[in-house]
């Protein structure tokens, strides 16, 4: 009995928040030729052929649930936070058009990029939740982030 309460518990916890949101598949020759206008390196091409993304109104549904807490250096810095956001995006909640961007914010700095299916448009999300943004996606260029380079 306390070993299936405790299993209850624990699918609560592990099991991400059903989220209504609108999905689109894009390829990702598509999704290549957007970032290569913004000219945009992706020194290790695509991971994948098909992306799924969402709507401006989806990503903000999406983004306070992945923002990562506990800004630690070296095991658990900005590049680690950048990674996890991207897997959470993709595993939990279906959207993979999420990358990770390095660039500069007044310092070398790893955060994420994303797909808006109807701004049709490339937006960045800072995933480290002691940075105060709550979640919301900005426009690249804004609060000083610049995209070096990414992996998507």
């Amino acid at each position: 009995m306390i070993a299936n309460l405790l299993r209850q518990i624990a699918d609560m916890i592990d099991k991400p928040p059903k989220l209504n949101i609108k999905t689109y598949q894009i390829g990702g020759h598509i999704l290549a030729n957007k970032m290569s206008e913004l000219q945009i390196p992706r020194p290790f091409g695509l991971l994948d052929s098909e992306y799924y993304t969402t709507d401006l109104a989806g990503w903000k549904k999406v983004l306070p649930h992945i923002l990562q807490d506990g800004y630690r250096t070296t095991f658990q810095d900005c590049e680690n936070m950048a990674l996890q956001a991207m897997l959470d995006s993709s595993v939990k909640f279906g959207v993979n058009a999420m990358g990770m961007a390095i660039g500069w914010n007044g310092w070398y700095h790893a955060f994420n990029i994303l797909y808006v299916a109807d701004l049709d448009k490339f937006m960045l999300f800072e995933s480290i939740r002691d940075y105060g943004y709550g979640g919301e996606p900005f426009s690249i260029g804004d609060r000083g982030y610049q995209v070096y380079k990414v992996l998507i």
